[in-house]
């Protein structure tokens, strides 16, 4: 699970097109689905909180909890500099 927080300027950067094609770079195709699960809106701090759910396989190799994780901290470290937004 992915959590995405983002400010009015944040937001000018962030499209969910451009989330797709930076995952699909990372994750080549071991993600297997993307979802939306809420947004939540926080408008004294102009702040907007997206969570996403993900889900990874692989057909080629046993795909292990570490493997996960590692795919995770790589997608946090590139949405977070591409997008500029902050990955929670």
């Amino acid at each position: 699970m992915v959590l995405i927080d983002e400010t009015d300027t944040e937001r000018k950067n962030f499209t969910e097109t451009k989330f797709k094609e930076l995952l699909w770079n990372v994750c080549d195709d071991l993600l297997v689905s993307l979802n939306l699960l809420e947004t939540y809106q926080e408008p004294s701090r102009s702040r907007t909180s997206k969570c996403y759910e993900m889900t990874f396989s692989s057909h080629d190799y046993s795909f292990s909890r570490d493997d996960a994780l590692k795919l995770q901290h790589s997608i946090r470290s590139v949405v977070g500099d591409c997008l500029n937004v902050i990955v929670r």
